[in-house]
């Protein structure tokens, strides 16, 4: 896909920023998925998980992924719980390159964040958006063939919920939040604050340990 980081970085297997190449980051990779470090890594561990087909949202993923997609995410959070702390999980839908829902990669991908223990979004998105509970990823397909942009958000006991999005959000919205509740505000932006020592960090303690 022209223009697209995720697709472009997949085909070299190595990341680019700033004119400077930092290698293969990638620690888990199988016929559809991949999970590699985020930039921005404001949290040690916090991972990214995306499909190798380009899609602008995981809504958009053919229904037949879904299962192992769990299951990808299921051992995320198991490395995560052992290295790190319980994760939560959230995704900016974006169901068009024109409709972000806050997003600024227009390739879909999962945000795994390890953080205190307790620490929830919930509220906060509430406090802005009308949201339900749901049980599948299902669910989301169906918000992204309705072409509204959506935020998932599972939290660290697995609850996951899907808000509607009717207005346009602020770029790494979520992110944004969650800088806030950890007391960094400042460092939410990923290409202002990329933590590269931190990403290297990420790596060389995963390293191996999705086998």
């Amino acid at each position: 896909m022209p223009d697209c980081k995720y697709c472009e970085e997949l085909g070299r297997k190595s990341l680019k920023f700033e004119n400077k190449d930092y290698g293969n980051r990638i620690l888990f990779e199988n016929k559809n998925f991949i999970v590699f470090p985020s930039l921005g890594q404001f949290v040690g561990g916090y991972l990214l998980i995306a499909p190798k087909q380009h899609c602008t949202g995981i809504g958009g993923l053919p229904s037949e992924l879904y299962a192992e997609l769990e299951q990808i995410k299921r051992k995320v959070r198991e490395v995560l719980v052992k290295h790190y702390q319980k994760p939560i999980f959230f995704e900016h839908g974006c169901v068009e390159e024109r409709k972000k829902a806050g997003c600024c990669v227009d390739h879909a991908h999962l945000h795994c964040i390890p953080v205190p223990e307790g620490l929830d979004l919930f509220k906060d998105i509430t406090k802005h958006f009308a949201g339900k509970e749901i049980q599948s990823y299902s669910e989301l397909k169906r918000q992204f063939e309705k072409k509204i942009p959506y935020l998932f958000y599972e939290n660290q006991e697995g609850k996951k919920y899907l808000f509607e999005l009717q207005d346009p959000i602020p770029s790494q919205w979520l992110r944004q939040i969650l800088a806030v509740k950890l007391g960094i505000s400042k460092k939410w932006d990923w290409r202002e604050y990329p933590e590269l020592e931190i990403l290297d960090q990420t790596i060389e303690k995963l390293k191996g340990k999705f086998r």
